[in-house]
């Protein structure tokens, strides 16, 4: 988006803002009622325009997430901005995309969604890991985005070792590549 200040003298913006991380000190429910009052005040029809960093996911509108840019440091060496072209994510999602953090909770959306929509894909996947179940002491050669799912929902199963962040990181990228094809 371009802003030019001769429309802005014109009137065609009331108010433009500037908020560096407007969530220091904030709970994560005050930053969520704080995310929805900046959405208000920077409706299409009252004209202002809000530009604010955050480093907090309660701050990104995920309903609009097209309105938001990923500004991230490339190899200590220069500034990479994107404008995020989905529009609506989820909080797992975001936490992913945006802020690079693997986290279970996104892999299980993508595998809940690809098990509704397309399942036979999950049963193509390579079986690279072995699961053992603490029910009855069997083993089942799984794929690892089987095994990490298993591993996320039957936490008390302490026959299996853990997975590493390198593995679930490596099972999302799988999983998103196979949502695209849906």
């Amino acid at each position: 988006m371009t802003i030019s200040i001769e429309n802005y003298n014109k009137g065609l913006y009331n108010t433009i803002l500037l908020i560096d991380e407007p969530e220091t000190h904030l709970h994560p429910p005050a930053q969520i009622n704080l995310l929805n009052e900046l959405v208000k005040i920077t409706s299409n029809s009252n004209g202002n325009i809000l530009f604010f960093a955050t480093h907090s996911n309660y701050l990104i509108d995920k309903l609009n997430l097209d309105r938001n840019f990923k500004v991230e440091k490339v190899k200590n060496s220069y500034t990479d901005i994107t404008r995020i072209t989905k529009k609506t994510s989820t909080y797992a999602e975001v936490n992913y995309e945006v802020f690079g953090i693997n986290n279970s909770d996104y892999h299980n959306e993508l595998y809940g969604y690809i098990e509704s929509e397309g399942k036979t894909k999950l049963t193509s996947l390579e079986k690279s890991k072995n699961w053992i179940d603490s029910r009855n002491g069997k083993e089942k050669d799984v794929s690892l985005s089987e095994f990490i799912r298993h591993s996320i929902h039957h936490p008390e199963n302490s026959l299996n070792k853990k997975f590493t962040d390198i593995e679930l990181k490596e099972s999302i990228e799988i999983l998103k590549k196979i949502k695209e094809t849906l």
